[in-house]
C-alpha cells in the first residue's frame, strides 16, 4: 500500500472501495488522504479531541533504565579482573576495548533518543493553532494536520499489531543474545551479568524508538505545506516559534541518529546489523532533509513577508507606522544561536564522557599550576 501516489485520490478511493472491512487497519490511512482536504466530509471534533494527555506523550524513562545499564557496564569492568573470560570471542582486553569504543555512541544515541521524546510534547500545540486555522496559510492543510493528530492519537497509541511486532522482535533478540553469548562466551557470573546489562541497554533504545515511529504522520503531513508568517506575534519570532522547534528537533532527532549509524558500521561488523542500519538510515535521512528544507524555507519566508510589510510601512508616514516599525526591528526569523548550542550539547556530551579520563588527568596535573600561578599573582 505504500507505493500508491498519497496525492492520487482516485486510486485511494478504489483501495477505500476494494478493502474496506473491519480487519484491515490499512484503509483508515487511505480514508484519512481522502477526506484530508475535503472539508464539507470533514467533522471537527472539539479540540480536546486532539490534545495528546501525559500518558499518550512518548515515555522517557526507558532511556532513564538504559543510561543506568550502561553505567553499570562501566562500573563492572572497571573493577572485573577476570583476565582468562571470553565475552562474545573477545578477549577480557578486547570486551573493555569494545564497550569504550561503544561508549560515545550509546551516550550520543541516548541523548538523540531523548530528543524524540520531545516531538510529541509540540503536538498539542500544533493542534490548537491548527484548530483555530492559524498553523498553516491554507485551510485544507489545517484541517488535515488535525486529521492526522487524530490518527495518532486515537490509531496508532491502540495499534496492537505494532506493540507484538516489536515484543516479538524483543523476544527474537534476547533469544539470538542468548544463543551467541552460551556459544561463544566463557560462562560465568560476570559474563552474564554483563549480557544482561547490555540487552537493557539495547531493548529501551529500541522501544523508544518504535514509539516515536508512531507519530511521524504528523510530520509527513506537514510536508509542503506553507506555515502562517504572523510579524507581530507575541513570540517575536513571527508566528514560527513551535514550526521551527518542532522542525529543529526533528532534524537533530533524525540527523544524529544518521551519525550515529555510519559511526557504528565501523564498530559493529556482522551483516545482520549492518541490513538493520540501513533500513533505519534510509527513513531518518528523508526525515533530516525535509525538516531541514522546511525550516529554511520558513525563513525565506518570512524575511519575504518582513521585507515586504516594511516596504507598506515606508509609505505611511502615520504614528501606528512607526509603532509597527519599530516592533519588526525585535522581530527575528529564527532563534538558531540558541538551537545551534543545543543541536553542539547534543555532541559535545558524548564527546566530554568518552575522554572523562583524559580530561580527569588533564585537571589533576593543571589544576596545581594554575592554584600556583594564582598564588604568585597575589604574591606580587
Amino acid at each position: 500500500m505504500r507505493h500508491y501516489d498519497k496525492r492520487d485520490k482516485e486510486k485511494c478511493e478504489k483501495v477505500i472501495r476494494d478493502f474496506d472491512i473491519p480487519e484491515n487497519e490499512n484503509t483508515s490511512f487511505f480514508k484519512r488522504l481522502v477526506d484530508a482536504v475535503n472539508i464539507d466530509k470533514t467533522s471537527i471534533k472539539p479540540l480536546t479531541n486532539y490534545l495528546l494527555s501525559k500518558k499518550e506523550l512518548i515515555a522517557c524513562w526507558p532511556l532513564l533504565i538504559s543510561l543506568i545499564a550502561f553505567i553499570c557496564i562501566y562500573v563492572q569492568l572497571r573493577i572485573l579482573n577476570e583476565i582468562s573470560m571470553t565475552y562474545f570471542d573477545m578477549t577480557y582486553t578486547q570486551t573493555i576495548d569494545f564497550y569504550l569504543h561503544m561508549a560515545p555512541y550509546i551516550i550520543s544515541l541516548i541523548i538523540v533518543m531523548y530528543v524524540g521524546t520531545k516531538l510529541s510534547t509540540h503536538y498539542n500545540n500544533i493542534a490548537s493553532r491548527a484548530y483555530n486555522l492559524d498553523m498553516f496559510d491554507k485551510i485544507e492543510d489545517n484541517i488535515s494536520i488535525l486529521n492526522q493528530v487524530l490518527y495518532v492519537k486515537e490509531g496508532n497509541l491502540r495499534n496492537s499489531s505494532c506493540f507484538y511486532s516489536v515484543f516479538g522482535s524483543f523476544i527474537g533478540l534476547i533469544l539470538y543474545v542468548l544463543w551467541m553469548y552460551f556459544n561463544s562466551s566463557s560462562f560465568s557470573l560476570a559474563t552474564l551479568l554483563l549480557t544482561m546489562l547490555s540487552l537493557c541497554v539495547v531493548l529501551p533504545l529500541i522501544w523508544v524508538y518504535n514509539q516515536t515511529v508512531l507519530y511521524f504522520p504528523v510530520f509527513e503531513a506537514m510536508k509542503r505545506k506553507q506555515p502562517k508568517i504572523k510579524l507581530y506575534n507575541a513570540d517575536h519570532n513571527g508566528g514560527l516559534e513551535t514550526y521551527q522547534s518542532f522542525m529543529f528537533h526533528t532534524f537533530v532527532y533524525n540527523e544524529g541518529i544518521i551519525v550515529i549509524l555510519i559511526g557504528l558500521f565501523g564498530v559493529l561488523h556482522h551483516w545482520f546489523f549492518h541490513v538493520i542500519l540501513c533500513l533505519c538510515l534510509i527513513n531518518r535521512a528523508n526525515h533530516a532533509g525535509w525538516s531541514l528544507m522546511m525550516y529554511i524555507n520558513s525563513i525565506i519566508k518570512y524575511n519575504k513577508i518582513k521585507r515586504y510589510e516594511k516596504e507598506q510601512l515606508t509609505l505611511s508616514q502615520s504614528q501606528e507606522a512607526f509603532d509597527k516599525a519599530e516592533k519588526l526591528d525585535r522581530v527575528y526569523a529564527s532563534k538558531i544561536s540558541d538551537r545551534l548550542f543545543k543541536f553542539t550539547i547534543v555532541f559535545a556530551v558524548p564527546y566530554l564522557i568518552n575522554h572523562i579520563d583524559d580530561i580527569w588527568k588533564w585537571l589533576v596535573t593543571n589544576i596545581p599550576k594554575v592554584c600556583d600561578y594564582i598564588d604568585n599573582i597575589a604574591l606580587l
